[in-house]
């Protein structure tokens, strides 16, 4: 029973670490953005900002967002111009924390934006 319950909650544990943040379209100063938007229970590096790295070579640093007062996170979800109207394609590389931890991770995401 034990070993058939932690079968099933492994998966879930390796899910959950591996979406520290996701990334999305929006509108921010009137033009179209990305926006990374944290999980839950995780704080973004400001001093390692987002960048999402396109496969023809261009890198999109999303580092716009306000920062808490030792510059160390981002206190609104961090976000960069979106360099076309289109939908992309690309690694989005993120420092995080997670709040119960005392230590911080980066991590390299596949992401798309329609």
């Amino acid at each position: 029973m034990r070993a058939s319950l932690l079968a099933m909650l492994l998966p879930l544990a390796a899910t959950q670490e591996a979406v520290p943040a996701r990334l999305v379209a929006a509108t921010r100063n009137g033009g179209l953005a990305l926006v990374v938007e944290p999980g839950p229970g995780v704080r973004l590096s400001a001093r390692a900002a987002p960048t999402l790295e396109l496969p023809d070579g261009r890198v999109v640093r999303l580092d716009h967002g306000a920062v808490t007062a030792d510059s160390a996170y981002f206190a609104t979800a961090p976000w960069g111009p979106h360099p076309s109207g289109t939908a992309l394609r690309g690694t989005l590389r993120v420092g995080y924390c997670r709040a119960h931890e005392r230590f911080c991770r980066t991590a390299a995401l596949h992401v798309e934006v329609p």
